[in-house]
């Protein structure tokens, strides 16, 4: 009875052990399949000064859809023409894969400029069936947290008493 009881004690504390890993690890998974998965709307987010014929890089999006210009300081939207959004070029100064924005040259003398847009963050994943695979990746994460949590009470028995 003693072997029996210290086997079913290691068994709960393994269980134990087990699970709170699983739960930690799904827990920082799942944050990084959200990141990688949802795209991010910029509101007034500000670019600084740009001088003329200067291309600005965003450090955090890889690209931009939905672009709107406009002037910090008057509120004026700049009209599209007058810059050029370049999605997924490699910057320059750090190697990494980056949108850019370039005024046409004599248009934007050192003005500071704001922009509105939808983009897709550095680890966004582009393919929809690889954003899809992530989120099934997480699903059958939780299913097997929960099997861990399940076995030892299928294996006890109990279930046979309901019966």
């Amino acid at each position: 009875m003693k072997n029996k009881a210290q086997a079913s004690v290691g068994l709960i504390v393994i269980v134990a052990i087990t699970l709170i890993v699983g739960v930690i690890l799904f827990q920082a998974v799942a944050q990084q399949v959200g990141d990688s998965t949802n795209l991010v709307y910029l509101t007034n987010y500000s670019m600084g000064t740009i001088n003329n014929g200067s291309t600005y890089y965003f450090a955090d999006y890889k690209s931009l859809s939905d672009v709107s210009v406009y002037n910090t300081s008057s509120a004026t939207v700049i009209e599209a023409g007058n810059y050029t959004v370049t999605n997924n070029v490699i910057n320059p100064s750090t190697g990494a894969l980056t949108a850019s924005l370039k005024p046409l040259p004599n248009y934007m003398t050192s003005r500071t400029l704001s922009i509105n847009a939808t983009a897709q963050p550095t680890g966004y994943i582009s393919d929809s069936g690889g954003r899809a695979i992530a989120g099934i990746i997480i699903l059958l994460f939780a299913i097997a947290v929960a099997i861990v949590a399940i076995s030892p009470t299928l294996r006890s028995g109990i279930m046979d008493m309901v019966k």
